[in-house]
């Protein structure tokens, strides 16, 4: 562990110092600044133009057995798609995995396998609590020494992210830049764009996470995909992306790796996430 990885774990908060909800403080921002938005009608256009694409995506999963058994229904939720672990393990071969130190994944099913092999290879791993309530993100593995199977197993889950791992609100000084953000996905296209299940969960904790000097334009960020969830550039692009919305640089599913050419610039506009 380096010196700068040394400055980050070194933690002197006082237990009793009040803290600040900052996913409380970071909505109160986007909320003035959705205040003063007045192209409705567009928003609202896209909106509905990614409801549809996600809505024929989890029709496809579903229809063509193409998701695991559980949950019963992949519709609002990022699929738990078939040979998700295969998919895990070409992401675990990524340049970009090995040189991390630092990994944020989503809590999904689908990226549970991702989040085992962090472990195990000695990543300290960050894992978003999917509902925000109270909690903002578990810390797991901040040595960044390999972790045995049966502990990983044990953390691996969202529950045992919640067990095993450190909670983190609004003091984030054991946590370095993080190196590689994970994403999950209804959907993806080769330029990058990207459809979550539309709750804008993974483009408000990338907004805060902005603000906390955490991730900046140089974090790559992947998702693991099946097959299916990467659709052609003519049904999926950058002109459905609004200003807020997280594109990904590198897609993976079970069969390949995809890098996307030209990635898209990643930012935050507080505006565009209402």
């Amino acid at each position: 562990m380096n010196c700068q990885r040394k400055e980050c774990i070194d933690d002197n908060v006082e237990e009793d110092e009040p803290k600040q909800d900052i996913c409380a403080s970071f909505q109160e921002k986007l909320n003035l600044e959705c205040n003063s938005n007045g192209d409705d009608n567009r928003k609202e256009e896209i909106s509905q133009k990614k409801q549809h694409i996600r809505n024929l995506v989890w029709k496809e999963l579903q229809d063509k057995n193409l998701v695991e058994d559980y949950p019963p229904s992949c519709f609002q939720k990022i699929p738990h798609f078939i040979h998700c672990k295969k998919a895990a393990h070409k992401a675990s071969c990524l340049r970009e995995f090995s040189t991390s130190q630092v990994i944020k994944i989503n809590p999904s099913l689908a990226q549970m396998h991702l989040r085992f092999l962090s472990l195990i290879n000695g990543k300290t791993l960050l894992v978003p609590n999917p509902s925000l309530d109270g909690e903002f993100f578990y810390l797991l593995n901040l040595e960044g020494e390999p972790i045995d199977k049966r502990t990983a197993h044990q953390s691996k889950s969202k529950a045992g992210a919640k067990k095993h791992g450190e909670h983190l609100l609004d003091d984030w000084s054991k946590v370095c830049h993080i190196d590689l953000y994970v994403v999950g996905s209804v959907a993806v296209s080769f330029d990058g764009t990207r459809l979550g299940k539309g709750m804008g969960y993974a483009e408000l904790e990338w907004g805060i996470l902005w603000e906390l000097g955490k991730v900046t334009r140089n974090t790559t960020v992947i998702t693991t995909v099946h097959e299916q969830q990467v659709l052609p550039e003519s049904k999926l692009n950058k002109s459905l992306a609004t200003n807020h919305d997280l594109p990904v640089d590198i897609i993976v599913t079970p069969r390949r790796i995809i890098p996307v050419r030209k990635p898209q610039p990643k930012s935050v506009v507080f505006s565009g996430i209402c």
